[in-house]
């Protein structure tokens, strides 16, 4: 993974590393079409929502993100991951019929604290299958907020054991404060020991969000996921002059 200089960051740039992500149960359709204006402005690198919102955002922003290059992502069990692999599977293929081409699948934590870890690998590789046959990225969410240091090496090596994209951190509802720089420099270190082509999302960004998401791409984070894509683009030529002037 390779680090980047904030410095010289473009908000262009800024906005590729986005996973725009509208994901709160309460927003109505006036929040999701105002998001969807903003994915035109920005040109974030996706755009996500839940499952009940696809066929709107695929109505309106489904043939501009192809003429763009952009995706539509959602996410799968989401937020707790505790649901039975089939039907995990099953609300991933359903929405991969309704057109996104970017999945982000919550992983079952109780899996690895029980330390049964060939459940876990069996979810992942049905995961990268169902996505692969739709020709769709996978990300899977290990809501590493309920990890230990030993839980989240052995999660991320069995990530990059099997065919799934991304390595996600989390959902956002979990335990305060994580994920932090310790968690994310934990994580890279194993992925990049293991010299896999496993790529790394980080979510769930706490507060202060914009200087750690600036911080976590700094370190190499391939992507972030977030509701605030907007503001962390925007204040980028702040932080650029406060914080990461000789970076």
């Amino acid at each position: 993974m390779s680090k980047v200089k904030i410095s010289e960051l473009t908000k262009e740039e800024a906005a590729m590393y986005m996973d725009f992500s509208l994901l709160h149960p309460q927003y109505g359709d006036d929040h999701i079409l105002q998001g969807i204006k903003d994915q035109k402005k920005y040109k974030m690198g996706s755009f996500y929502v839940l499952g009940h919102w696809i066929p709107l955002v695929m109505d309106e922003l489904g043939e501009w993100s192809k003429e763009n290059n952009r995706q539509i992502g959602s996410v799968a069990a989401f937020p707790y991951g505790a649901a039975m692999t089939k039907s995990k599977i099953n609300q991933v293929e359903n929405q991969l019929k309704l057109g996104v081409n970017v999945i982000d699948l919550v992983g079952n934590v109780s899996y690895l604290k029980n330390k049964d870890f060939d459940k876990y690998s069996y979810e992942l590789d049905e995961f990268a299958k169902v996505c692969k046959a739709y020709d769709a990225e996978s990300k899977i969410i290990i809501r590493n907020g309920y990890l230990t240091n030993e839980e989240m090496e052995i999660v991320t090596e069995l990530v990059a054991e099997s065919d799934v994209d991304y390595l996600k951190t989390s959902t956002g509802t979990g335990p305060a404060g994580r994920p932090n720089i310790h968690d994310i420099k934990l994580i890279m270190d194993k992925l990049n020991e293991l010299g896999t082509n496993t790529k790394f999302k980080v979510a769930g960004i706490k507060a202060p969000k914009v200087l750690l998401a600036y911080e976590f791409i700094k370190m190499g984070a391939d992507k972030l996921g977030t509701s605030g894509a907007v503001d962390m683009v925007e204040s980028l030529p702040i932080v650029q002059e406060m914080i990461f002037q000789n970076d």
